[in-house]
């Protein structure tokens, strides 16, 4: 079945309602976010660092004050007048860093105090205990004592002061100045207090002037950039037409080239990928009309050429000719599918060269409608010119034997011819052709039949068009059914396999796929059909997983699930969307299908196999030289024809068979299924020749729902039993 049209994703359809970000605004987000926190940062360090400068600092800015407080005090004590309070006072003032001066006489009693900043760092007048550490230190090496002021940025400083006085009486009689004697008096007491939070605040206010003026240029800069990213990304933005145009499989329209190299390399990037695509779709569109082995228009292309025809205006509207190789088969099974493809390129070739030279009849279409089908449609040809040219086409395949490996064989055809006629459908065409050719063969081949509406042939011909109606009904409206039929592993007696079959429901009837798979071929739905099996059956089989884990599924197709190249995809897709493993699948193809299309299965068999998805080969016995083929077809399960195994306990011959081909299977490494297991007798007979698993009618009939966990009790026992008493 064709795919159908992908719907939008609902949250992907959300996700696009949405205002999308903009590009221009995050990259400057992220560089105004840098840029605050490096500033932030370096701010933060300046001003932490200044305060641990000036707090490290503190106690060597107080020394320097306590070699200088010496001379503070007896610049006061020694002077008489009042002016020397103003004198203090005018000195100090100079100085921000002194918060309060004090001045003690001998008895500790504060004789002179200035404050000089309004601050909390000012320390209570000092005690009758400190004076008297004070006096005791007046004539050490270290006179004054420290005090740490709360906040860490204050500090106190006190000293005893003593006036030194040098004794004039005996000034003439000594011999220097040095000579003279020295008289010590104790003055008083000073006290200074040093706070040094007005640097810090002061720091703090540059740093703070320093950030509004980064800030102001910051802001500056980030506006220029913001013009000029928005400037640099306009040729980006401009890409999103063209993108656009690209995706909606259109022509790239011209992009104006970027002064940006990286803009610039993206453009021509865009150029290069769209050059590509046209290329792909290119050959994605000729693999989805011609034939891969011949290059012939394929039934797609085909049918649309006839349907074209059918709606001109040409008087007659012209024939349609359905060709069918005669014992291609047999070339395939003698000499291989080497042999075999070489044939169907020759036929094509000389089927293509046959119309060419007859041109002048009117215009002529070749197809290969798959396997050794060819159908020709020629417009403007009366049925007696269309019979001519199928017989130069006879003619032309007869001249020259077909020659492989030193042997020869004369290619013969059959031909069904019908002519158009005003109001009718491809498929009515096709299908009186298609019919003709099948008469022709049973006429005793390599003849040409035209269709002739007798009765009996109209009304075999409208039931096969009936059938195409039904069919193409079930897929539109889901009246296809999936059957599952256990496969028993006998040496485990455990049912891990199901083979999926298919049903189609008329009303209350459900038709078996004997009574519509022929119509199916003859009208192309099959290629849809295997799809939907595909797609249902890896459906279900995800749900039933979710029970039972180890659940596999065998499913059959037909070739042409292979025609159009994609069935490798497809599976991929179907697995993925379900969450399945590859290996719970097995693909199951006939004998008969894998020779007949092994060019155009071989590649995707091999990539399906190193995903993990495993195949079996059905109906194996029933083709002419199955040996042969089953050393180089890659299938890892072979399922033993019907005709072998349903008589098994009643036949020497059958089991001598069934034998060989187990024998033969277990020797190249692959495992045996037995078919229309019917009885006990043949199932133990089975387990003696070594035959791994079995599916019947004694082993479950195929129905819409797995076996119950008391049916595969039942199931097991006597499977048991028969083991034991084998």
């Amino acid at each position: 079945m064709t795919s159908p049209t992908p719907q939008p994703d609902s949250k992907a359809t959300a996700q696009l309602g949405r205002r999308k970000r903009s590009l221009v605004w995050e990259i400057l987000s992220a560089q105004t976010l840098y840029a605050i926190v490096i500033a932030g940062v370096a701010i933060a360090s300046l001003t932490s660092g200044a305060s641990w400068v000036i707090k490290e600092n503190v106690t060597a800015w107080a020394q320097r004050w306590a070699d200088d407080l010496e001379n503070l005090g007896v610049g006061l004590y020694s002077a008489t007048d009042n002016a020397r309070y103003t004198q203090i006072k005018s000195y100090v003032e100079q100085f921000p860093e002194i918060s309060y001066i004090r001045y003690y006489n001998d008895d500790g009693m504060v004789i002179f105090q200035d404050t000089l900043q309004q601050t909390d760092l000012m320390a209570p007048q000092l005690e009758a205990q400190h004076l008297s550490q004070l006096r005791t230190r007046a004539s050490d090496e270290v006179p004054h004592i420290f005090k740490q002021l709360p906040g860490n940025l204050g500090v106190s400083l006190s000293r005893a002061v003593v006036i030194t006085k040098t004794s004039t009486v005996s000034l003439l009689e000594a011999e220097s100045l040095d000579s003279l004697p020295v008289e010590s008096e104790f003055a008083g007491f000073i006290e200074m207090g040093l706070d040094y939070s007005t640097y810090d605040a002061q720091i703090a206010g540059k740093v703070t002037e320093a950030a509004r003026l980064a800030a102001t240029i910051f802001g500056v800069f980030l506006l220029l950039g913001w013009w000029f990213l928005r400037r640099a990304l306009q040729p980006l933005q401009r890409i999103q037409g063209p993108l656009q145009a690209l995706a909606e499989g259109q022509d790239l329209p011209e992009v104006k080239n970027s002064p940006y190299r990286e803009i610039d390399a993206i453009h021509q990037g865009l150029q290069n990928a769209a050059a590509k695509i046209r290329d792909r779709d290119q050959h994605l569109t000729y693999l989805a009309h011609h034939d891969d082995l011949t290059g012939l228009p394929n039934r797609v292309a085909g049918v649309a050429a006839l349907k074209a025809m059918l709606a001109g205006n040409e008087k007659p509207l012209g024939v349609v000719m359905f060709i069918d190789l005669d014992q291609f088969k047999y070339i395939n099974d003698t000499l291989g599918h080497q042999a075999g493809d070489l044939a169907i390129r020759q036929a094509a070739s000389r089927i293509q060269a046959t119309v060419n030279d007859s041109s002048t009849l009117g215009q002529g279409h070749v197809a290969r409608f798959g396997g050794d089908e060819f159908c020709v449609a020629l417009s403007g040809v009366t049925v007696r010119q269309g019979q001519k040219l199928a017989e130069a086409i006879m003619s032309n395949l007869t001249s020259v034997p077909f020659m492989y490996d030193s042997q020869s064989f004369s290619l013969t055809c059959s031909i069904g011819i019908s002519a158009m006629e005003s109001g009718a459908t491809p498929d009515d065409v096709l299908a009186r052709a298609d019919f003709s050719c099948q008469q022709a063969k049973t006429d005793g081949r390599n003849r040409v039949r035209i269709f002739e509406p007798d009765s009996n042939s109209i009304q075999e011909l409208q039931q096969e068009v009936s059938w195409s109606q039904k069919l193409q009904e079930a897929l539109r409206d889901d009246h296809f059914v999936l059957f599952f039929q256990p496969i028993l592993n006998l040496r485990t007696n455990r049912v891990g396999h199901y083979e999926v079959l298919l049903r189609m429901r008329e009303g209350e009837k459900l038709h078996a796929p004997g009574a519509f798979l022929d119509a199916a071929h003859r009208f192309g739905l099959m290629h849809q059909i295997d799809r939907w099996v595909l797609e249902n059956a890896l459906q279900e089989l995800a749900q039933k997983r979710k029970v039972d884990p180890e659940l596999r599924f065998t499913i059959n197709i037909t070739a042409k699930a292979f025609a159009e190249g994609n069935l490798v995809q497809f599976v991929k897709q179907h697995l993925k969307a379900n969450k399945l493993d590859p290996s719970a699948l097995i693909l199951e193809i006939t004998e008969q299908t894998a020779v007949e299309s092994l060019s155009d299965a071989n590649r995707q068999i091999d990539q399906l196999i190193q995903l993990g998805v495993e195949f079996a080969l059905d109906d194996f016995g029933a083709g002419y030289s199955s040996f042969n083929y089953l050393k180089s077809l890659p299938m890892q399960y072979v399922k033993i024809d019907g005709q072998f195994v349903k008589n098994l306990d009643q036949n020497e011959i059958d089991e001598l068979m069934v034998k060989a081909i187990s024998d033969v299977a277990h020797a190249l490494d692959k495992h045996t299924v037995a078919e229309f297991v019917e009885n006990a007798d043949s199932l133990n007979l089975l387990r003696k020749l070594g035959v791994e698993y079995a599916q019947g009618y004694h082993i479950g009939a195929p129905r819409a729902e797995l076996l119950s966990q008391a049916e595969l009790d039942k199931l097991s026992t006597p499977a048991a039993k028969a083991r034991k008493s084998a």
